[in-house]
């Protein structure tokens, strides 16, 4: 959801393009053998939430690659009733416009339709923490009514309420939305026929904390009781942040609830990770949950400039009428409402970077040398090969080809050869060559060296992305100059 909305985000808040989302083909909903977006271990609601937010954009052209026997009834039904309630708006739905902020920060954004005087409302909020929404209601989104007149708004997923406040023309619509929450509202004039805003108690009595060890652990404690009510969902998650890229946050948390060990849900991407912990089972109780991460602390590159905050995320009952049997989105959270509670702010877990400072002696003596970066797109066929690090001017090794999805940033650790330890400097100069036709971009330079007593010392890590050509979808950064990129300098 947040690659194709920070996709579309681009081309129409910041590019400005004319074609409107509508017209464009974004690809479709996918869940089978060959690709699983999600990875199949999605929950219902956040497989509903995808499916909604697809149609939601408006996409006229609605591609369903499944897998039939892979599909559970309730996911069928999910789909079925999505499918149908598009279908039966495609005139309001065909004219989406672009609303809100940036995906890529986390900011709340989505889509506003109109036709006539019927408009539809679909927006997302990606973070976790709630947020607040301005909506325009004016000509830049293709209403063309009169300003001042008065509408009434209803929420038709995920659940149905109808709106107390009145929407007003040439006034933006203002929302609050929940953490992680697809919304769809439909718009029409007339005054509100309110419904009773439905929330569920505020939680109280929950807290977290972390802390270090000497010996490089990271331990992550918590103490909720867990609400004795039926919840859809109620999940501690614990989010990292920072690192070069995908994956340099380490490992993940290891889990365990009242000292038995238990197994979270999992996802990572570019300078994040998310462990999920479903405590349902826990109903009624109170839970000391605990984990640990080990920082590797004797190995460089270990997990530098990492950040971290736990969560509470629960789908709590209300007292809720059934939804009406109308086409429209199936009401995943009819009877539910979601609650996020912070329960450990943004704390620095980042591990102090080995020290550096080497004397000629200690260059002298090293055992050994690695050079870390990240490379995206790096093909290993044989046309593709004949790229090369050079350190100092020496050739030390071929760039590392990309393994399994070639469009990814993959971290790569290479050790140089005894014979190559002499090559290096305090002040060592890096530069990557490309082979003829080859199109890819690296990043995440680092440099370390084993001192005679065994520590590391490493160098700062070099965030600049170099890319080997410009005319190139993925091209960012500094570009290749005659097939060699900008000299990188790391001090050791």
């Amino acid at each position: 959801m947040s690659f194709r909305d920070q996709t579309l985000y681009q081309r129409y808040a910041v590019d400005r393009h004319l074609v409107l989302p509508a017209d464009l083909m974004t690809h479709g909903i996918v869940h089978g053998k060959l690709e699983t977006e999600g990875a199949g271990e999605e929950t219902l609601r956040e497989w509903s939430d995808y499916v909604v937010m697809y149609y939601g954009r408006g996409v006229q052209l609605k591609e369903i690659y499944i897998t039939p026997s892979m599909m559970t009834p309730r996911q069928w039904q999910v789909l079925g009733e999505a499918t149908r309630w598009a279908v039966r708006s495609r005139p309001v739905l065909q004219n989406s416009v672009w609303v809100g902020g940036d995906p890529r920060k986390g900011e709340a954004g989505g889509y506003v339709c109109w036709q006539g005087d019927r408009g539809i409302l679909t927006v997302r909020n990606p973070d976790i923490r709630p947020q607040d929404i301005a909506v325009p209601f004016d000509k830049s989104v293709y209403y063309r009514g009169k300003e001042g007149r008065v509408f009434r708004g209803r929420v038709i997923y995920p659940y149905v309420e109808a709106f107390s406040q009145p929407l007003v023309s040439g006034q933006p619509i203002r929302l609050s939305l929940p953490g992680a929450t697809v919304m769809v509202i439909e718009m029409e004039p007339g005054r509100p026929r309110p419904d009773r805003s439905l929330q569920p108690t505020a939680l109280a009595g929950a807290s977290a904390r972390i802390a270090s060890e000497e010996s490089g652990k990271r331990l992550f404690t918590a103490s909720l009781r867990v609400p004795d009510e039926p919840m859809q969902r109620c999940d501690l998650m614990v989010l990292q942040e920072g690192g070069a890229m995908a994956g340099s946050l380490g490992p993940h948390w290891a889990f365990s609830v009242n000292d038995q060990p238990v197994k979270a849900r999992q996802a990572e991407g570019d300078r994040w990770s998310i462990d999920s912990l479903d405590l349902t089972p826990f109903r009624g109780k109170t839970v000391a949950v605990s984990a640990e991460i080990s920082g590797a602390s004797g190995e460089p590159f270990g997990s530098p400039q990492i950040r971290a905050s736990a969560w509470l995320v629960a789908d709590r009952p209300v007292t809720a009428r059934p939804a009406p049997r109308a086409a429209i989105p199936y009401p995943i959270a009819q009877g539910y409402r979601r609650q996020t509670v912070s329960l450990l702010p943004e704390t620095d877990l980042s591990r102090p970077r080995q020290a550096v400072g080497l004397t000629d002696e200690d260059l002298h003596h090293i055992r050994a040398a690695r050079l870390s970066l990240w490379a995206f797109d790096s093909n290993g066929e044989p046309a593709y090969r004949d790229k090369f690090i050079l350190l100092n001017g020496h050739k030390i090794s071929p760039v590392s080809a990309n393994q399994g999805r070639l469009s990814a940033w993959q971290r790569f650790v290479i050790d140089l050869t005894p014979g190559q330890l002499g090559f290096v400097r305090r002040e060592n100069r890096i530069v990557l060559t490309n082979a003829p036709g080859e199109c890819y971009k690296f990043t995440g330079l680092a440099l370390a060296v084993r001192k005679a007593d065994g520590t590391w010392a490493e160098s700062e890590i070099d965030a600049t992305v170099h890319s080997s050509v410009s005319d190139w979808m993925y091209s960012e950064g500094v570009v290749f100059q005659n097939d060699q990129s900008g000299e990188v300098f790391l001090t050791l």
